[in-house]
């Protein structure tokens, strides 16, 4: 079976520097949707009702699981399979709750819950795969289920002009507002579970009024997580540009955070810090780095052979000390 990722989210500076190289200054429409720490999940829906479930990275069964989404998919097997239809269907979401994270207000929820943000039609066998990112749409095809819930928009509609630096410092003020408030408490877990607690943050989602092509529409996207859980240590969650690193170990400190640290454990499974899986946690690390910080790298005007020595051993080093002390 093949995955069908859910793609990388950028954060704003990385995607600015992206549309200027293309020669693109596009106006739009930006929806939030809150960001929840947990990790994430998809499940396939094939026109025969066979359902697949995958992590960010790949299939995953019950042999080969991610903190229990596969078991859980499992055992509500046929809740799904009755969502066959005439057309691949991929739900994306955000597999969160008990026992996963420890950092976020929906980490005190009493069981695991499974936050939609999005279906994608199609994708499979190489037929274009289109994106369903309207609430009330994704609501409509999910039936009701008490351990599935669909992430609604927060706060208002808000205009993002790339071709106007003024229009967007304005913009990039209302987001770390928006950040701000979240981080300091979640308002969709308070509403949903009674739960008072801090949130991780924003994703937001360019405005649409039908399905989106997926290829172009993930290329907006951008993130913004609150100074707890930045995996760049900006000086604020939304930047229009990047920080300037002023040595090797100024970019090591950037990029070498608690989260980005806390995030590659989850990836690859090693919650208790097994030291046979450090090969596994550094190769995801160092993939991860390399893949956002080609802004910083240019800023500083370094190049990814000259820091990739000094963050492996900053991240090598962080997880020896986690291992020694478990």
């Amino acid at each position: 079976m093949e995955i069908q990722t859910w793609p990388s989210i950028e954060l704003l500076y990385n995607l600015r520097r992206s549309l200027e190289i293309a020669g693109e200054t596009p106006k739009l429409t930006y929806r939030a949707k809150i960001k929840l720490d947990g990790t994430n999940g998809g499940i396939q829906v094939f026109t025969d009702g066979t359902v697949a479930v995958q992590s960010r990275s790949q299939i995953i069964t019950l042999e080969n699981d991610n903190l229990g989404f596969a078991r859980w998919v499992s055992k509500n097997i046929d809740f799904f399979a009755q969502l066959a239809s005439d057309e691949h269907a991929t739900i994306f979401g955000e597999w969160c709750g008990k026992g996963i994270q420890k950092r976020t207000a929906i980490s005190e929820c009493d069981r695991k819950i499974f936050a939609v943000f999005a279906v994608q039609f199609g994708g499979d066998y190489g037929k274009l795969a289109k994106l369903e990112i309207r609430p009330d749409k994704i609501a409509e095809f999910l039936p009701k289920h008490p351990d599935i819930f669909v992430l609604p928009f927060y706060g208002e509609p808000i205009i993002v002009d790339f071709g106007d630096r003024n229009q967007l410092a304005s913009a990039v003020e209302i987001l770390n507002q928006a950040v701000n408030t979240v981080e300091t408490l979640d308002p969709w877990v308070k509403e949903t579970f009674g739960i008072e607690g801090i949130g991780e943050g924003l994703v937001m989602f360019p405005e649409n009024n039908e399905l989106a092509e997926r290829l172009s529409y993930s290329e907006l996207l951008f993130k913004a997580k609150g100074e707890k859980h930045q995996a760049v240590k900006t000086k604020q969650p939304v930047q229009m540009d990047p920080e300037v690193a002023q040595s090797i170990d100024d970019f090591v400190n950037l990029f070498v955070t608690p989260a980005r640290l806390e995030q590659g454990v989850t990836e690859v499974g090693c919650g208790q810090f097994e030291i046979d899986k450090i090969g596994a946690f550094l190769k995801w690390f160092n993939a991860d780095v390399q893949k956002e910080s080609s802004a910083e790298l240019e800023a500083a005007k370094l190049t990814w052979k000259d820091v990739n020595k000094a963050v492996m051993k900053a991240a090598k080093e962080w997880y020896q000390d986690k291992s020694k002390s478990l």
